[in-house]
């Protein structure tokens, strides 16, 4: 039976098998919507990852004639609403597995999860990284599954669609290149303005490039490094170094290389360990740093600035979905 997996599930399949969302094999023009659920059984006869389809499963159909309840599903639809062509992908191989695009889960689920874990969710898809249980640290690198413009694009396709008011807010603080779960949320904490929680100090570029020339004996040499969080106004680098107490001989002289290559363009680095992004006072006390480094000054203008920071830090540094 055809059946197009929706919101969380659609995530969840994104995380756990990237490639067709990468490929963009979108489903035919001529594509209709299944105008019926699938039971357990026909789920479990797709083939898909077993950690992708937990129950209950989201699906989307043509139309809701009477809202059902099972266990093993959850069912949606579009309300009346025509989608775009490209909406629905193709997955797995045998043509009657589908689930939304990156493009149309992200609203979907904007409706389900708290409008932070919605930034982090975008910054995912926009990122080159998935989680994954199954992997040590809880995740993987792969290519990055849409762009911000792209969700903008979208969104702007489907203006009455469930989520899209969400989703545009989220989009303003979804910041493309992460790399890792913690560059995220390290981006997050710096970014998000101080009624949120946040420090409020602008938009870093993640995984920015900087090319660094220098001759040496007559000869000229290229290299790109590519720092995880950069403030390129002020020239300030940020690097998330969660080994930073495992650190080798080898590792030292690399990292003091890269660090003076970069200070040769006048790239000031600094550094933040896992240790200072778990704990709001030493996070704090970088923070400052940086703000000093940027020629601004944190500036919370609500009374309960600390209470929402703790409430965002711990949001953050727990596990997302």
């Amino acid at each position: 039976m055809r059946t197009v997996f929706s919101h969380i599930t659609a995530l969840r399949l994104s995380r756990a098998d990237s490639a067709p969302f990468i490929d963009r094999r979108p489903a035919a023009r001529s594509f209709a919507l299944p105008d019926s659920a699938p039971d357990a059984g026909q789920v479990e006869g797709l083939g898909l990852p077993p950690e992708a389809i937990d129950r209950p499963h989201h699906v989307l159909i043509e139309r809701e004639r009477r809202r059902r309840s099972a266990e093993h599903v959850i069912i949606h639809s579009t309300a009346g609403n025509t989608l775009p062509h490209g909406s629905i992908l193709r997955i797995g191989d045998g043509g009657q597995a589908h689930s939304c695009s990156p493009e149309l889960l992200f609203p979907q689920v904007a409706s389900l999860v708290q409008r932070f874990n919605l930034v982090r969710i975008g910054m995912e898809l926009c990122g080159s990284y998935a989680l994954s249980p199954s992997h040590p640290s809880g995740f993987y690198a792969r290519d990055p599954l849409t762009t911000v413009s792209r969700m903008q694009s979208y969104l702007g396709k489907v203006a009455g669609l469930k989520g899209t008011k969400q989703a545009r807010w989220a989009l303003q603080y979804v910041l493309p290149r992460s790399a890792s779960p913690r560059e995220t949320v390290v981006a997050m904490l710096f970014e998000l303005p101080c009624a949120f929680g946040g420090c409020g100090l602008g938009k870093p570029s993640l995984n920015h490039p900087v090319v660094v020339t220098q001759s040496i004996g007559g000869v000229r040499r290229r290299q790109t490094y590519r720092i995880d969080l950069f403030w390129p106004e002020a020239k300030l680098g940020l690097e998330y170094d969660s080994d930073l107490e495992h650190t080798g001989a080898s590792r030292i002289a690399r990292d003091a290389r890269r660090r003076n290559a970069l200070e040769s363009m006048g790239v000031t680095m600094l550094t933040i360990t896992n240790r200072q992004v778990k704990s709001l006072w030493e996070f704090n006390k970088l923070a400052h740093v940086v703000a000093g480094r940027l020629g601004r000054q944190i500036q919370p203008r609500c009374k309960d600035y600390r209470t929402r920071q703790r409430q965002l830090h711990t949001l953050l540094i727990e596990d997302g979905l």
